[in-house]
């Protein structure tokens, strides 16, 4: 990004330890993956541009809730931002989720939400605050 109000000079994201295919972001012929999804960049710049109820914000990037905190807001991006995500300014929860599966394997995207709906709902429930669920 570049411009005049943006908080240039800095890398969004973690840097690689080195670009050994021993790393774990080295995916072969040079291709690394990014440790932060498009989802955390928009999710600013669409603050920015006025983008401010969590209902628009799910309308127009519909993944930004499966990344918990992992987002970066309008504040961190631009000088004189002031957007910030709502969920990520109190106390961290972390519950410990079991669930029994035929076979083993990955949560579909759809479990995924499910999951973190219910754990939402018991965290908003106990502290009366806007929680963010990310699934690790």
């Amino acid at each position: 990004m570049f411009g005049g109000g943006v908080k240039g000079g800095r890398i969004l994201g973690k840097y690689p330890d080195t670009f050994w295919e021993t790393d774990p972001t080295n995916i072969g012929r040079g291709r690394l993956i990014p440790t932060l999804s498009w989802d955390s960049l928009w999710f600013g710049i669409f603050q920015w541009y006025g983008v401010d109820t969590d209902d628009d914000m799910e309308y127009i990037l519909p993944n930004h809730g499966s990344f918990g905190c992992f987002l970066l807001s309008e504040k961190e991006l631009y000088q004189d931002g002031t957007g910030s995500i709502s969920g990520c300014d109190g106390v961290s929860l972390n519950f410990d989720v079991t669930s029994v599966l035929s076979e083993p394997r990955y949560l579909t995207s759809i479990e995924e939400k499910k999951v973190c709906d219910s754990v939402l709902a018991i965290a908003e429930m106990e502290t009366g605050q806007t929680a963010r669920c990310l699934i690790v």
